[in-house]
């Protein structure tokens, strides 16, 4: 698998992270799921016209695996935190 294919898998699994977090999510986190499309619109949009004019979409490229790791970010720090962790019986762990 060359570097062409592998930024392409890129792009769709930041595609599919995107519409999957917007429907997933909702009030404050939608909004901040929400903030890449400002940037990746246009730049989606230069690149169809790119590749219509048979050249490789290079800030596609670039642009989305940065925005696949703040969705990830994103996602991962608006995951609900335990009520409450479980505490140890008598302490740390020890060996008998």
């Amino acid at each position: 698998m060359n570097v062409i294919e592998t930024m392409w898998l890129v792009v769709v699994a930041y595609a599919i992270t995107q519409l999957a977090l917007l429907l997933q999510s909702q009030g404050q986190t939608r909004l901040a799921v929400a903030m890449p499309l400002l940037l990746m619109a246009p730049i989606f949009a230069g690149s169809i016209s790119a590749v219509q004019d048979s050249k490789q979409p290079i800030l596609l490229f670039l642009a989305s695996p940065l925005a696949l790791a703040y969705l990830i970010f994103v996602a991962y720090r608006s995951l609900p935190i335990p009520a409450a962790m479980p505490k140890r019986m008598d302490g740390p762990a020890r060996f008998r």
